[in-house]
């Protein structure tokens, strides 16, 4: 009997230490309930408190989420540049995601339970497959998330990482700030510009100093991102500052030459915020705006930048406001002074390899979201006024602005976008999207290793004739476990392909190193300035020569009308 009872109190004690640790496919919380996942940071010195995940496979994964990089940005530290944390006392716990930075209604946290906006939102997430204090120095894969610079988070319910945790790498996401509060700027010292790109380089600066110590190697950080993630990687590229932080870059449908990428008229924009923020303020002293705006709920600043509506479209895609901004060369503290196309051009810019594409066509989602009405009066406008093809950020003369429209529109279609739905959502998915990308990766590649793609693999018929199949953000579906991609079916060969492709890139900087019979046995060329040669990411991989995409045609309009300086194409 005693014996019996024994056993049984043995049985239940090892279910007991079983579920003590509680496993997850990366999804939901799971904890390690001692100090076994207790961190001492390098800098700043303070403790934080992990966890144990599950991969895809069922492999441990060494989670710390939430970790804090800066100082909370409020109060006068708002409309700041980020300001690194002094050490601190006791633990800090990250195994959770609750924060993300303040942003647009029907954001995220409308999607996602349990997420909190926050001014306090300026925290990493490390996803490690071995166990802190390891001897390991694995490549790191440090995510940019996209969201139009004005929504999104790099929280685990956004990005769960979870296909790329059983190839042995270490991933990195970030939170920065958005909207107004990361983009609006004076570009001056009261509120300068790209706020939340610096947020993001001191996260990089972060991940140099104490990656060693989650068994990321300091010196092969691999840069990522996609929509304005890679915009955002591009700014990087660009960037003094980045300079050494990363040791490659992945830019999948973004560039930092993206029309709908930059900002022009900010400082009006400013003052205009800060007036509907409370309509009594009348003042035009860039000092009194920073105090103003500073002294306000950051609710109220939500509220106010939601009634903005740009005006700017190409083609029936609109445009946002609040945009990184190229900054006072004359300024010390300037993250990117440009042009920058021409320091592209110039080879002005950070020399590494660079893994870049974009989906078959870019603009598709937003043109099925258009109501036909909304596609008649965007298609008119553009028939009867050629000249809003030449956007003004493009620095083309206003005296040239409608031949340089009307030959960019001559190249899409003989008569009319009205009734041409092929046309229009092509020449919207080049311009907005692919040229920029195009003419980025042919500048960058006489200085550093490019490799392009097109990701046009699609389950789905062709929904426009004579159009791509796949649209923005796709390909994210492919990567990332998230509900706040877009829906898509996934193709599993596809996904386990592409994600071999990205891993052998971080790890070797060089999508594919060897003939390997899991992505096709194909070899992936560099861009070179003699062939512009690419991977066509089909159901059966392609190496093509010539993007086409009307690429050609319209660089040879652009360089006829083009004014310097050249910062978007």
């Amino acid at each position: 009997m005693l014996k019996s009872k024994i056993t049984a109190i043995c049985i239940v004690l090892i279910l007991f230490l079983t579920f003590k640790r509680v496993h997850s496919n990366l999804g939901t919380k799971a904890f390690l309930e001692n100090d076994d996942l207790v961190v001492t940071l390098a800098n700043p010195i303070g403790k934080i408190r992990g966890h144990i995940l599950q991969s895809q496979n069922e492999n441990d994964i060494y989670a710390f989420q939430d970790v804090p990089y800066a100082q909370p940005p409020i109060g006068q530290n708002r409309f700041k540049p980020p300001i690194g944390l002094n050490n601190w006392d006791g633990i800090v716990d990250t195994t959770s995601n609750t924060k993300i930075c303040p942003q647009m209604p029907k954001s995220i946290s409308t999607i996602v339970t349990g997420l909190i906006e926050t001014e306090d939102c300026l925290v990493l997430n490390i996803y490690s497959p071995v166990q802190p204090g390891s001897d390991s120095s694995l490549p790191v894969y440090f995510w940019i998330h996209g969201g139009s610079f004005f929504e999104g988070s790099g929280g685990i319910s956004q990005f769960n990482p979870k296909y790329f945790l059983d190839q042995n790498i270490v991933v990195v996401t970030v939170n920065y700030r958005l909207g107004a509060l990361g983009f609006l700027t004076l570009n001056d010292n009261n509120i300068p510009g790209n706020l939340g790109i610096k947020d993001q380089n001191l996260a990089l600066k972060w991940v140099s100093e104490n990656i060693h110590l989650f068994g990321g190697n300091p010196n092969n950080v691999v840069l990522g991102g996609e929509g304005s993630g890679a915009v955002s990687v591009g700014y990087h590229l660009l960037s003094k500052s980045s300079k050494g932080l990363f040791s490659a870059a992945i830019q999948q449908s973004g560039s930092s030459l993206y029309i709908f990428g930059n900002q022009i008229g900010y400082r009006d924009r400013a003052f205009e915020l800060g007036r509907r923020v409370n309509s009594s303020f009348n003042s035009n002293n860039n000092t009194e705006l920073m105090e103003h705006l500073q002294s306000v709920p950051f609710s109220d600043i939500i509220r106010a930048q939601a009634g903005f509506r740009s005006n700017e479209k190409i083609g029936f895609l609109k445009g946002e406001y609040w945009k990184p901004v190229v900054e006072d060369p004359d300024n010390p503290d300037s993250f990117v002074t440009g042009p920058m196309l021409e320091d592209f051009e110039n080879g002005n810019f950070n020399l590494v390899p660079v893994l870049m594409g974009y989906n078959s066509e870019e603009s598709l989602r937003e043109f099925l979201a258009t109501d036909e009405e909304e596609y008649e009066s965007d298609a008119k406008k553009v028939d009867q006024l050629p000249s809003l093809i030449a956007n003004d950020k493009l620095n083309i003369p206003q005296k040239n602005k409608a031949k340089a429209g009307k030959a960019i529109k001559a190249i899409y279609t003989e008569s009319k976008f009205l009734g041409n739905k092929t046309a229009f959502v092509r020449y919207s998915s080049d311009v907005a999207y692919i040229h920029p990308l195009l003419r980025q990766a042919e500048a960058t590649a006489k200085y550093t290793p490019v490799y392009l793609y097109k990701f046009s693999y699609s389950l789905e018929d062709s929904v426009i004739e004579g159009t791509g199949k796949v649209g923005h953000g796709v390909d994210l579906a492919y990567f990332w476990d998230s509900p706040v991609v877009p829906a898509v079916t996934v193709d599993e060969n596809i996904r386990k392909s592409l994600v071999k492709f990205w891993v052998n890139f971080i790890n070797n900087k060089n999508p594919t190193p060897s003939e390997d019979p899991d992505i096709q046995n194909i070899i992936w060329p560099k861009v070179d300035t003699q062939e512009f040669k690419f991977i066509n990411i089909d159901e059966i991989f392609t190496i093509e020569t010539d993007p086409k995409r009307q690429y050609k045609e319209v660089k040879e309009v652009l360089q006829q009308y083009l004014m310097q300086p050249f910062n978007v194409y």
